[in-house]
């Protein structure tokens, strides 16, 4: 089975005492700021407009404040501790110091909310990037409504119609509403597409995804997303990332019959040879046979057997259908060694010794190492 990295995220918390020496830095016990900047406040890794930004935060958002300095904030959000420029915090504080009264309400973070935007002029362009020289996706009319997925300098971006892009901030007007249940879906649209550690394609693959596999976004990116999906928090390429909901056929008649037609097309193949590595009608290994027949219906599935096993959604033994994959482990290890297609009444179609085959799941041999079934249909 592959073999998921765990992520341990350990968090520290400083507390820097200076003594001796006379500066305008001040602590607090505990005070709450709430961002007050018309679309978005940069949190940056120092007291400065020219420090590299960790992060951005919409009007409303609630922050920690922990002191502050020359018109900074030094404050924590959302597990992140960095500075804000003090013109943008409205502060009010529970016990905290007078000297940050001078300078509100709760909010979401833009991520994981549901966030509406109206454009507020005759028409506005929607861009592939978040500049005025980027070519034009499309043209919205005035009162027309995007999502807004997130912000970047005074632009944010959206999707509308399926398109994602950008749009200068001054054209939209809106409305942040917070969305504790629900979260921003983004869906694979490659064929087997890499799900990594880091932003990086050298950065270790933690798994293998489908296309049509669902993630919550995390944080947008022109190159990489960051998602979480199964548990586990990685980063895509946005090359293979979509914002619409594939078609789904499950649980329609529709699939029952796709999934009779897959049987009948593997059946077509009974005898060919088993050829380790082999993916073609003149030979085949498990996984190539079942990729194979699959592909056939333009339906692209991971290669292997121990990466398909992550595509489509899993069932009990007692839920299957013809056309779902059904997975073995060899001496029970939990790794998916060896993978069929269900064909109904307990038997299911694969490639092994002996080549294209049926078997009962019953069968001695399969009964004792059977591990799970996946519907990708």
């Amino acid at each position: 089975m592959v073999s998921f990295r765990k992520h341990i995220v350990r968090a520290a918390l400083c507390t820097a005492a200076v003594l001796g020496i006379s500066c305008s830095c001040h602590a607090f016990a505990l005070t709450i700021g709430t961002v007050n900047a018309h679309s978005a406040l940069y949190l940056r890794s120092e007291a400065t407009t020219g420090s590299s930004s960790i992060g951005m935060y919409p009007y409303g958002t609630s922050v920690e404040i922990l002191s502050s300095s020359d018109g900074w904030y030094h404050v924590s959000v959302d597990g992140k501790t960095g500075y804000m420029f003090g013109k943008y915090v409205t502060v009010s504080d529970e016990g905290g110091s007078d000297a940050v009264k001078k300078l509100g309400r709760s909010g979401p973070a833009l991520i994981n909310s549901v966030n509406t935007g109206t454009v507020n002029v005759s028409a506005v362009n929607l861009r592939e990037r978040a500049t005025t020289e980027s070519p034009v996706i499309t043209v919205i009319s005035k009162g027309k409504s995007v999502t807004v997925l997130d912000t970047e300098n005074d632009w944010y971006k959206v999707t509308f119609d399926g398109k994602p892009g950008y749009i200068f901030g001054e054209y939209l007007d809106v409305e942040y509403v917070e969305s504790s249940s629900e979260e921003i879906k983004v869906y694979v649209s490659g064929g087997a597409v890499n799900f990594r550690e880091g932003p990086s394609s050298s950065s270790n693959v933690i798994t293998v995804l489908g296309r049509g596999t669902a993630l919550a976004l995390v944080e947008d990116g022109d190159t990489w997303i960051k998602a979480v999906y199964n548990g586990y928090t990685g980063y895509i390429s946005s090359d293979y990332v979509t914002y619409e909901a594939p078609v789904s056929v499950s649980s329609s008649a529709a699939s029952d019959s796709l999934g009779e037609q897959i049987v009948a097309k593997a059946e077509e193949y009974l005898g060919t040879p088993y050829v380790y590595g082999g993916a073609s009608p003149s030979g085949f290994d498990c996984s190539g046979f079942t990729s194979y027949i699959f592909s056939l219906f333009d339906i692209s599935i991971n290669r292997t057997a121990d990466y398909q096993v992550f595509n489509g959604t899993s069932v009990s033994v007692e839920e299957l259908k013809p056309g779902d994959l059904v997975f073995f482990s060899e001496g029970n290890t939990g790794y998916a060694s060896h993978v069929g297609i269900y064909a109904g009444g307990g038997q299911f179609i694969h490639s092994a010794n002996g080549g294209v085959k049926y078997n009962y799941l019953s069968d001695p041999y399969y009964s004792d190492y059977y591990l799970c079934a996946v519907r990708v249909l």
